[in-house]
């Protein structure tokens, strides 16, 4: 058939039969065009699902370690030496930015100098890490600058460490044999009550020690006003010492997470009677065992009586791991001893927090209360150091 420039319809122009086969055609047509479009979007939703589950690895940000400067305390117009210890889950290369409040910063990457300024007064330094994935961390530490930055002053708050004066003497006497750094030690001011935070700022003092403070018979429990005062000024980027049984008393319990202790802690830390102590140095580079070797000390110890872990073994090192929480705590030294009135191995801790405000040291032991050792005197030496600076 020939159409002849016509404007007629299809079904105009086709028979009846024709006009069914081209209808049905197109209804075939139609389904098979929806099939087509259906099993399309099957496939779409699919491979999405596929892709939420196994597609690229999301970014994890990078993790600041530790952020350390040396000293915290200097001397107006001195230079701090500031460092950053960062890791990336992801392997991506890590970028280090450093802000301060006052000074100037020299250098550039994980390691600079900041130039102090010509003021007294404490400054904070920022740090932030970010990576080549839009993930960052940040963290930050505070320096004091001094009129001078030789002398430590270190002050004994009403505690058993007060009774012991001629330890204290002797190192006040004889701390050039430990290092350069000249440290006093006051163990009188602070032996009475009612200790207030205006009393402790008036001290100027580098470091707070607490010698076992646990005795209520002659007032050691320190009240929670105390307590509060005491940790107000740590936290105004001040050092703290804290020995044996200060973290059994339930009104110090704000120092167990001083020390970065978890509150299971508190409480469980008591004295018992040891044969002299064998001292396993786990982190001999710190700063807390310098001209230290093998430590040998005349103390009796405090021990944990508590199997925090539950692995049937009271005092493990693995014990005090678990209650030692904080990222800026870090264990250096495990105090092994045998309990006589149970007979079965103790242990107790030496161990330092680094918080970006203050320095803490928590020793097990005390040497204070006995004869001392050349040991003990360094060792005491070299916390008061670390805490004051």
């Amino acid at each position: 058939m020939t159409v002849n420039g016509d404007s007629n319809s299809i079904g105009e122009i086709l028979s009846p039969v024709d006009q069914f086969h081209t209808k049905g055609e197109s209804i075939m047509q139609i389904i098979t065009l929806l099939v087509r479009g259906l099993l399309l979007c099957c496939i779409v939703v699919v491979t999405g699902c596929k892709n939420d589950s196994t597609g690229p690895t999301q970014n994890t940000p990078p993790v600041i370690v530790r952020v350390t400067a040396t000293p915290r305390v200097i001397a107006v117009g001195g230079v701090v030496n500031l460092s950053c210890t960062a890791s990336d889950q992801n392997g991506d290369r890590l970028a280090y930015v450093w802000a301060v409040e006052a000074g100037a910063i020299s250098g550039s990457g994980p390691t600079v100098a900041w130039h102090m300024p010509n003021f007294v007064g404490r400054y904070k330094v920022s740090v932030v890490v970010n990576d080549s994935s839009g993930g960052i961390a940040t963290d930050s530490i505070y320096v004091r600058v001094s009129t001078q930055d030789t002398l430590i002053k270190a002050i004994v708050i009403r505690s058993d460490g007060n009774n012991y004066p001629s330890y204290w003497n002797y190192l006040n006497a004889n701390w050039n044999r430990y290092g350069t750094a000249r440290i006093i030690v006051d163990y009188l001011s602070f032996d009475h009550q009612n200790i207030t935070l205006p009393e402790l700022l008036a001290s100027n003092a580098d470091v707070i020690i607490i010698d076992d403070a646990r005795n209520p018979q002659v007032s050691e429990i320190l009240t929670q006003a105390e307590v509060s005062a005491i940790g107000q000024y740590v936290q105004g980027s001040h050092g703290v010492i804290i020995t044996g049984g200060t973290l059994r008393p339930v009104t110090h319990s704000p120092f167990v997470s001083l020390m970065g202790f978890s509150q299971q802690a508190g409480g469980q830390v008591y004295f018992g009677e040891t044969q002299p102590d064998s001292i396993v140095i786990t982190d001999p580079q710190t700063q807390l065992f310098r001209n230290i070797s093998s430590y040998t000390t005349a103390s009796r110890n405090f021990y944990s009586g508590s199997d925090w872990n539950h692995d049937g073994i009271f005092g493990y090192p693995n014990d005090w791991n678990a209650v030692l929480t904080s990222t800026k705590a870090r264990p250096v030294a495990f105090i092994w001893n045998l309990n006589h009135l149970t007979n079965h191995l103790e242990c107790s801790l030496i161990s330092y927090i680094e918080a970006p405000i203050y320095r803490g040291v928590f020793a097990g032991h005390r040497a204070s209360s006995l004869i001392a050792t050349t040991d003990d005197y360094q060792f005491y030496y070299n916390a008061i150091v670390f805490c004051g600076r």
